[in-house]
């Protein structure tokens, strides 16, 4: 039986598990410094909470993520793994996501509460076309994914 708790924080997770959309605009952030804003939308295909902590929402409860994406100029999966960090007032949970996209993997980390309605997210690397990326970025929980922007500094 999944208490209310938790089934909120798996809806919100699910949606931290996030991406796609539209990949494209350039702006410049400083001289010499390009900068790329990539949007997206997902789906979510499955989350398995894991409770490992003390019976129902403690610390150390993990949830897994798995989504794909549904809209944009690019195709990918999104993996994400969120565990809970404290249930204590707001509650934290600290997730790595990563996006697997057709020309490379983004890697990320972030951090969320249990309103979860907007995830920071810290560019923490990549592959590809996105080999050695840095920059930031935001994940929006829906009830059916997310919506992912990430702001790319080459």
């Amino acid at each position: 039986m999944i208490t209310r708790r938790v089934a909120a924080s798996i809806a919100i997770i699910g949606a931290t598990t996030l991406l796609v959309g539209s990949a494209v605009s350039s702006a410049t952030a400083s001289p010499g410094k390009d900068r790329r804003a990539l949007t997206f939308t997902n789906a979510l295909d499955s989350i398995a909470p894991l409770d490992l902590g003390q019976p129902g929402p403690s610390a150390g409860d993990q949830f897994l993520v798995a989504s794909h994406i549904v809209s944009g100029d690019v195709t990918g999966t999104t993996a994400a793994s969120c565990q809970v960090v404290t249930t204590a007032a707001t509650g934290v949970r600290l997730c790595e996501v990563d996006f697997r996209l057709s020309d490379g993997i983004i890697t990320t980390r972030g951090i969320t509460d249990t309103a979860q309605k907007l995830v920071q997210l810290s560019i923490t690397g990549g592959t590809g076309r996105y080999a050695e990326a840095q920059g930031s970025g935001t994940l929006i929980p829906t009830a059916t994914g997310s919506n992912v922007t990430l702001n790319l500094r080459d």
